[in-house]
């Protein structure tokens, strides 16, 4: 079944954050700098229900996951969070069952040099990773991601990938609902619309 995003479907909600909470005046600091803090969202599809986390900070353990990234292993960590991107994860029982990763730009990067320039008015989501722990928990992540971010930050009404030019990539955005957008040299962007 095609998944698509109406009211009653499918509704965010604030679950809680974990580690380095705010306090009043100020922020304390849990253990190390660099703690994780992510909200959870409830995220209600017509079949399932799934959890997903974004992380607003690093953590040791989040910095583990990042190292299994398939696609963009080389993009700095201190990248891939911040005003303009964010990681999000599809919650298993003890880690993530998915993660993906957004940039926030206001046009469709051709490269990946392209992900990470500074905007202050993004229009754009560019999924420029993702990777998966459990058979199907890519397509749920993406999908809820997305049902997100049109959700919640409604100047962004583009959504694009940067994928490597593989079978792979083509098959599973093609498959999830996907169109090509543009092939670029070494990339390609695929769109997901409503």
């Amino acid at each position: 079944m095609a998944y698509t995003q109406v009211q009653e479907g499918i509704k965010s909600v604030v679950i809680g954050a974990l580690i380095n909470q705010e306090s009043e005046g100020g922020s304390k600091s849990v253990g190390k700098a660099m703690q994780v803090k992510a909200q959870f969202l409830k995220t209600i599809n017509l079949k399932k229900k799934h959890m997903i986390a974004i992380f607003k900070t690093l953590s040791d353990q989040v910095l583990s996951w990042l190292k299994d990234d398939p696609v963009r292993p080389d993009v700095p960590v201190t990248l891939r969070i911040g005003k303009n991107a964010d990681i999000f994860a599809l919650q298993g029982s003890d880690k993530p069952q998915a993660i993906t990763c957004v940039s926030y730009q206001d046009f469709v990067p051709k490269a990946e040099r392209e992900l990470f320039t500074s905007t202050s008015t993004p229009t754009v989501a560019v999924f420029y990773t993702i990777w998966s722990y459990q058979k199907g928990a890519g397509r749920a992540l993406i999908l809820d991601a997305l049902a997100h971010i049109r959700q919640t930050r409604p100047e962004i009404t583009t959504f694009v990938t940067l994928s490597p030019k593989t079978d792979m990539a083509r098959e599973f955005h093609l498959r999830n609902g996907a169109s090509v957008y543009r092939e670029n040299r070494t990339t390609i962007n695929y769109h997901y619309k409503d």
